[in-house]
């Protein structure tokens, strides 16, 4: 999983750390059903063999996530010195005792989302859709204010500039991170070939482009920060990835097509 996007600046796909990150493949006609709600919240609080619990989120009162007021190192730098340098130094609060002593100043223990409350949910589609595949790598789902027509004209004045091909210092250097920002070995239509984006483009599962919008605004004013759920399924054997005979859905969001900025990329590999 790549993230590309925080509100309100897209950052070309750049790369994020992961705490934790689990997957289970439940299968009913196997008897491995479903995890229940107890079952996940015992994985959420326990060590994995990667990710130990002085690594989980830590209540703000909690009293190892906060600096040791009489703590100083062997020069007598105390934790808001190492505070004041991680603005020119990053790299500073890498020395284990200033880890261990100040979790604040460091940043080195993670605080549990507080003060949560219930939002609104957008759908963005109202119902299952099927996506055939239209082109050899993916196919394209517009919003429901965008046409095709639309899209494939605004392709060609993009290209027209030279973004397309990489051509001019403005070109280059965003044609340049967009490269670096595609997962190698997973399927993508090239954007930069308009005739590629038409052959894509399935005008039958059109999104609600009203209910993207206010889910963005509403991201914007709580810091960027979101939830997003969707559900896959294989329709058949045509489904699956050419050699690997077996199903690899990847999911690719667009904030824009031309130039194409993705906001975020999900690859679920699953045996």
């Amino acid at each position: 999983m790549s993230l590309g996007r925080k509100a309100p600046g897209y950052s070309l796909g750049a790369e994020v750390e992961l705490y934790d990150l689990r997957m289970f493949v439940h299968n009913a006609s196997n008897g491995v059903p479903p995890l229940t709600a107890a079952q996940v919240a015992v994985l959420a609080d326990e060590s994995s063999t990667v990710v130990t619990k002085a690594y989980r989120c830590f209540h703000k009162d909690d009293k190892t996530v906060q600096d040791r007021a009489n703590w100083k190192d062997n020069w007598g730098h105390d934790c808001r010195w190492f505070r004041m340098q991680t603005k020119t130094d990053p790299g500073v609060c890498l020395y284990p005792p200033a880890v261990a002593n100040c979790p604040v100043s460091c940043r080195s223990k993670q605080l549990c989302l507080t003060d949560w409350k219930k939002t609104d949910a957008h759908f963005i589609w109202d119902r299952i859709r099927r996506i055939e595949p239209l082109a050899r790598n993916g196919t394209l789902c517009l919003s429901d204010d965008m046409t095709k027509q639309d899209a494939v004209a605004a392709c060609h004045a993009w290209s027209k500039g030279g973004a397309a091909t990489g051509k001019g210092s403005a070109a280059e250097a965003w044609f340049d991170h967009w490269v670096e920002s595609r997962d190698i070995g997973t399927r993508q239509v090239d954007l930069s070939v308009c005739e590629q984006l038409e052959a894509a483009i399935d005008e039958e599962c059109a999104f609600n482009s009203t209910a993207v919008k206010t889910f963005s605004q509403q991201s914007v004013a709580n810091n960027g920060d979101f939830t997003i759920s969707f559900w896959v399924k294989a329709t058949g054997e045509e489904s699956n990835h050419d050699w690997e005979k077996r199903f690899i859905p990847s999911l690719l969001f667009y904030s824009s097509l031309s130039p194409p900025q993705h906001n975020l990329h999900n690859l679920v590999c699953a045996r």
